[in-house]
């Protein structure tokens, strides 16, 4: 593929939770997602599908759904109800031109324990509503995705849930992985400070909305586990006052035509630019201990190999391997250039082999011709 002559950003008229921890992380990562040349590498990934596939049907659930199945039923229901979303998911990708990698989602990395989990985790919602009903307990009231916008339109969200009880109301985000993260500070396990911050802005939204403070905010996560803490509205509009000037020093930074990349291998081990990110692929090296290999550099030779497909050697001028020449093998005829003696390259997500001198062309890897 022949790499977008160079990145073109554009203003961003506001934030949301989810944003703003683009934003804190890197700012260039923002501008890629707002240059529509760049928009066919921001295709669904298998884990941003099951986190929509967990959120509808954990949405479901408390909107009381389910209520009425029978018990010896319900595990029945809810397999069903996976499919049916997994399978609508992948329809609205398709419909969109896009392409989920690998297809099949029983290869999807954590498929089944995912599926398992959000089974169990959804039939005990279902239980604890049911024995509340029965004890004639009060059932909280939900609001499912609620959306805010406010502080001028520069702040936008949609909050998984909102439960309303005679206590006061929570905030509560589901979320599909791990949801704590070592701090140094306490020297423990704590809630992960991205999703407190996410929480703290949903709250926020709240008050701009209603003019009343969330008491608690909660992250539920699949395993079972639950994290919350007490809203605190001066840290929620601490968070808020840092959310929106970084979305003012993002707009400023496109003025300037300068904006900011923070390469790295926490900021950089997701994002789906990172094949065409010069700052990457110049920082990227076996230190930051990828799964995959990413470099730049120079097409050199290609040959012919069994099954229609060619090797590519390549003199690598950056990148997370060990030496300074490799062969990409398993490279489909539809990825050559033509034309060019030596072009510039960069590949992403390469397979690894036995031999650190050869890497392979695999589903998720990308060949840019620069």
């Amino acid at each position: 593929m022949i790499r977008p002559a160079r990145l073109r950003p554009g203003r961003l008229p506001a934030t949301s939770p989810t944003l703003n921890e683009v934003l804190i992380r890197c700012p260039q990562r923002a501008a890629f997602s707002s240059d529509r040349s760049f928009d066919m590498l921001d295709r669904p990934t298998p884990g941003a599908v099951l986190g929509t596939v967990c959120h509808r049907i954990m949405a479901a659930v408390v909107l009381g759904e389910f209520d009425g199945v029978e018990e010896d039923e319900l595990e029945q229901h809810l397999r069903e109800r996976w499919e049916e979303e997994v399978q609508s998911r992948l329809q609205e990708a398709s419909a969109k031109g896009q392409e989920v990698i690998p297809p099949d989602p029983s290869r999807w990395s954590y498929y089944q324990v995912k599926r398992v989990r959000l089974i169990h985790r959804a039939a005990e919602e279902v239980k604890a509503r049911k024995d509340a009903v029965a004890a004639s307990a009060a059932v909280p009231h939900h609001a499912v995705e609620a959306y805010y916008e406010g502080y001028g339109g520069r702040l936008r969200g949609r909050a998984d849930l909102i439960r309303s009880s005679p206590g006061g109301v929570e905030i509560v985000d589901f979320k599909t992985g791990s949801i704590t993260e070592w701090d140094e500070r306490t020297g423990a396990e704590v809630l992960r400070h991205a999703y407190r911050r996410q929480l703290l802005l949903y709250a926020a939204l709240h008050f701009e909305s209603t003019g009343e403070w969330p008491f608690k905010a909660t992250v539920d996560a699949l395993d079972g586990r639950t994290e919350s803490f007490e809203v605190d509205p001066d840290e929620a509009e601490a968070v808020l006052a840092q959310a929106i000037a970084a979305l003012e020093g993002y707009n400023q930074a496109v003025e300037r035509g300068r904006v900011e990349a923070r390469p790295g291998r926490d900021s950089c081990q997701f994002c789906p630019y990172r094949g065409v990110c010069g700052q990457f692929l110049s920082s990227v090296d076996s230190s930051w201990d990828l799964y995959h290999v990413y470099l730049r550099g120079r097409a050199n030779k290609t040959d012919s190999e069994p099954g229609g497909r060619y090797a590519l050697s390549l003199s690598v001028s950056s990148g997370n391997t060990d030496g300074s020449e490799v062969v990409l093998h398993n490279v489909p005829e539809s990825e050559l250039a033509l034309g060019s003696d030596s072009p510039e390259v960069s590949v992403a997500a390469a397979e690894r082999t036995r031999s650190p001198r050869d890497i392979r062309f695999g589903p998720y890897t990308q060949l840019w011709y620069w």
